[in-house]
């Protein structure tokens, strides 16, 4: 539970949660309330919960967990009341990469973004939550573009991600364009400017 996320809502929110753990057959512990200002809320209730072996985290949205149920799921079952929803625990791949425990200290945000520096933040959650820690700690300046665009911006090669698409070759922007503006004619033949598109009729 967390009062600037619940506001004036959050005894209703309280007694919502508990209601939806024991209607989905959990035997409800404890309500988890962050300290007011704590640097990683969601790391806290995470830390609680799996320290005393819940099998679920029931929170009210998932503005609750900071809309990444992925910090919770690492560890335990992450149940929301609205909507009703089960975020399935995920057993990592490589647990060497896996979110740690909370960060407590910019010492160990640091140690963690050493051993792991070649890794990419996108690809690895323990990279991932020590550079957003440091980020909030005001220690790394976010950046502005995407590791894609630095790596080009600098004629390094940059790995294909897991859920890249691939890239579709075929008519440029210009060409885009210029069928887009076509269609904007009512009286253009837009199968004849659709042609134009196929690289089996295109000059």
């Amino acid at each position: 539970m967390r009062s600037e996320v619940s506001g004036p809502d959050a005894p209703r929110h309280a007694a919502e949660m508990v209601r939806h753990a024991i209607g989905l057959g959990y035997q409800y512990v404890y309500t988890v309330r962050p300290p007011e200002g704590h640097a990683d809320p969601i790391g806290f209730a995470v830390s609680v919960a799996v320290g005393i072996h819940a099998a679920a985290l029931v929170v009210y949205d998932l503005a609750t967990v900071g809309n990444t149920p992925s910090r919770v799921c690492d560890s335990l079952d992450l149940e929301t009341v609205y909507p009703p929803e089960t975020w399935a625990a995920a057993t990592p791949a490589d647990p060497a990469h896996a979110y740690p425990a909370p960060i407590t200290s910019l010492a160990e945000a640091s140690r963690i973004m050493q051993q792991h520096i070649a890794c990419l933040a996108v690809l690895c959650p323990r990279k991932s939550l020590a550079l957003h820690w440091l980020v909030r700690a005001g220690r790394v300046a976010p950046q502005t573009r995407s590791p894609r665009e630095r790596a080009a911006a600098r004629g390094i090669p940059f790995p294909p991600l897991p859920d890249d698409h691939p890239l579709l070759v075929g008519a440029d922007a210009r060409l885009l364009l210029e069928v887009l503006d076509g269609l904007t004619d009512p009286e253009a033949d837009a199968a004849q400017l659709m042609t134009r598109l196929s690289p089996l009729t295109r000059d």
